[in-house]
Parts: structure tokens; sequence; C-alpha cells
């Protein structure tokens, strides 16, 4: 069971009296626990020197009488007895009010009497000697603490400003910095790069002078042998643009060939529907049953492919499905890391990969060089070659041609 409170004695009509009890700390939680029948609390004639920090947590007073102590200061947090409209601060020792006083708007009267004030609270508070003097003191007092709560926000505020603009400053400078660092690492890549192009430009270069210095000594052994062989037949060297001439002759000849063949598989056909005749009348009469069993053999063979394709496309349209969906799957999957892996390769290993690849177009030029040099070794042959088996393409153009004709 809960003690008994020892002010409820005390309280008489709102009002609780604890003066001339030689207190010298405020009972507040004694002063909560009466709640809010305690509108008026009288603390003068003791010995307080501070107040405690909850005191103004009780916002329901509206009369404090604190006068004849030792106040040496009130707590920042004065301003919470926000229905205050009474306050005796007579004879104590205060210097100075919190900023907080501002907030209280609803004080009325004020006794600021026999207290070493500073200058400016001093010259505000006046006299109090009068109840308009005191009603006065409150007013000005209110007002000057509001104006020192306007200072010091805008101060605050100004502060605040020069805070953040020299955070913003640092922020500057340190993103300087880093970009700085970025911009040389990214010229020490490109420097590696420019390197490795340079490399692989003298390298090409010293290749193609090798390929361009061998291929030169065998277009002179070439050369020689030869004179050497058109020397011996008692011939003189044919100029290029014969050759090419001769090559596409001969290319005509084939493809007339061709068209000769294609001219005597129609004739046998037509032979073969006629059973030999091959008149006019029974020309004539082969030529549309030729073309109804041409189309019809088209027909069905569409036909067929059409049905193929139709149970091929039900028999696997599933299974590609399927596969469609996995595949998107896999890929959409696959490509994050691919495209991870890329980044931590590029990253890690690029120059690595960019000499490599350097080192890859050397060797594929190099390559390259010997199967030209191959090449230009077997050209000669290649020629020989044709030289010698022209004729026999001639003649059986010939043949073809002369077959055909004795056909028709």
């Amino acid at each position: 069971m809960a003690g008994r409170n020892p002010l409820k004695d005390k309280l008489e009509d709102e009002e609780l009296d604890l003066s001339m009890m030689q207190l010298t700390d405020v009972p507040v939680r004694d002063i909560e626990q009466l709640g809010s029948k305690v509108l008026t609390v009288n603390l003068s004639h003791n010995l307080l020197t501070t107040l405690p920090g909850n005191f103004p947590l009780l916002s329901h007073i509206t009369k404090l009488d604190l006068s004849k102590n030792q106040l040496v200061e009130l707590p920042e947090n004065f301003g919470g007895f926000k229905s205050l409209k009474s306050l005796d601060l007579y004879a104590n020792q205060l210097v100075k009010l919190p900023v907080s006083f501002a907030q209280l708007k609803n004080l009325k009267w004020l006794d600021l009497k026999d207290n070493p004030l500073c200058p400016a609270v001093k010259q505000a508070a006046g006299d109090c000697i009068t109840p308009n003097d005191c009603a006065m003191c409150a007013k000005k007092v209110v007002a000057l603490l509001q104006s020192m709560e306007s200072q010091l926000q805008r101060e605050r505020q100004r502060r605040m400003a020069e805070e953040m603009a020299q955070q913003k400053e640092i922020e500057k400078r340190e993103e300087m910095e880093r970009e700085r660092v970025r911009q040389e690492k990214r010229a020490a890549k490109e420097k590696r790069r420019e390197e490795a192009r340079v490399r692989e430009a003298e390298t090409k270069k010293e290749t193609d002078q090798k390929v361009r210095h061998e291929m030169q000594l065998n277009g002179n052994q070439n050369a020689k042998s030869k004179n050497n062989l058109h020397s011996s037949n008692g011939h003189a060297s044919s100029p290029d643009p014969a050759v090419s001439r001769s090559c596409l002759g001969s290319l005509v000849m084939f493809l007339l060939g061709l068209a000769v063949i294609g001219l005597g598989l129609a004739v046998s056909l037509i032979w073969i529907y006629t059973e030999g005749r091959l008149d006019s009348k029974s020309v004539s009469t082969a030529l549309p049953v030729i073309q109804s069993d041409v189309e019809d053999y088209l027909m069905a063979v569409g036909l067929k492919t059409v049905k193929l394709y139709e149970q091929a496309e039900k028999s696997a349209k599933p299974y590609v499905e399927s596969s469609l969906k996995s595949g998107k799957a896999a890929w959409k999957e696959g490509g994050v890391y691919m495209r991870k892996g890329a980044k931590y390769m590029e990253a890690n290993y690029g120059d690595l990969f960019a000499n490599i690849l350097a080192q890859v177009k050397t060797a594929c030029g190099i390559i390259w060089s010997y199967v030209l040099i191959g090449w230009q070794a077997i050209l000669p042959v290649l020629l020989q070659a044709w030289e010698a088996s022209k004729p026999y393409f001639h003649q059986l153009g010939k043949i073809i041609i002369e077959k055909s004709v004795e056909l028709w």
C-alpha cells in the first residue's frame, strides 16, 4: 500500500504552501502526485540554490513564489511552465535568465528585485515597486528574452549554414581528390594501352617489311624461272591481260556448256513424251502433258513437304518452347554473371588480355605472311597447270555443243 503524501496537508484551495521549511531541494515527485489540483506553489523563505530539471514539467502551475531563496540560476528548460502567469524571484542571486524564459507567453507578473542581474536584464526589469511595475517587468523581460532567442536562433542557423558550407567544401575537395586519382589511373591505363598499340604497330611494321622482303625475293626467283621456261620453249612471256581474257573465255565456254546440257535435258523429255516423234503436232500435244506432270509432281512434293513440316512442328513445338524458356532464363541469369565477370576481368586483367590480343594479332600476321609466301610459291605451278589444261576445256565445250546439235 502506498504511503500517505506528506504534502497533502500543505494543500489548501489549489495552493501548496511550502514556505519557511528550510528546503534545499524541491519535492517534485510529491508535488506531481497531488496532480493538477496544485495551481499555486509557494517556496519562499527556503534554502534553494538550484531547481531540479524536472520541476518545469509541472506545466499546469500558474503561480510560483521563489522569493527569499539563494537561487543562482534557473534550469534551461524553465520555459516549460507554459501556464505560468505570476513569478516571484525577489531576493535571490540570479545574474541571468535562461533563453527558454521567452516561452512564458502567459506571464503577467514578475518580480526580480534584489538580484545581481546583468545590465540588459536589469534595465528591462526596472524597479518592480508597484504591481504595474511588475506587470511591465514581465512584459519587457519576456520580450528581451524573445529577442535573445531570435538572435541565438539566427546565430545557430548561421553556424549551421557555415558548417554545411564547410562540409560541402570538404566533400567537394574529397570528390576532386577522388576524381584526380581516377584521372591518373585512366591516364596510366591509357598510357599502357598506347604503349601496347605502339609495340603492336612496330611489330606489325617489322612483320610487313619482312613479308615484303621475302615476297620480293620469291618474286625475283619466280620471274627468273618463268623467263627460263619461256626461253626454253622459244616463246616470249605473255602479259597478264591475255591470261585474264583467256580465263574469262573459258568461263563463258563452261556456262555455255551448262546451258547446252539443260537444253539437252529438255529435248530428252520431249523425245520421251512424243515417243521419238518430233513433229510439230506431237510436240504441241506433249508440252501440256509435260507441264501438267511437272506441276503435279511439284504439287505432290510441296504437299508432302508441308505435311512433314507440320508434323515436325507439332512434335518439336513443346521441346522448342521449353528450350526457349529455359534458354531465356539461363541467358538472363548467365548474362548477369557474364557482365560481372567481364567487369572483373576488365578491372583486373584488362591490360593482360590487351597484351595477349596484341600477341595473337602479331602471330596471325606472321601466319598470314607465311600463307602469302606459300601462295606465291605455288602460283607459278597453278598457272602452268591451267595453261596445260586449257585446251582440254575448249575441246570439252566443242564436244558438248556438237552432240547437242546432233540430238536436236
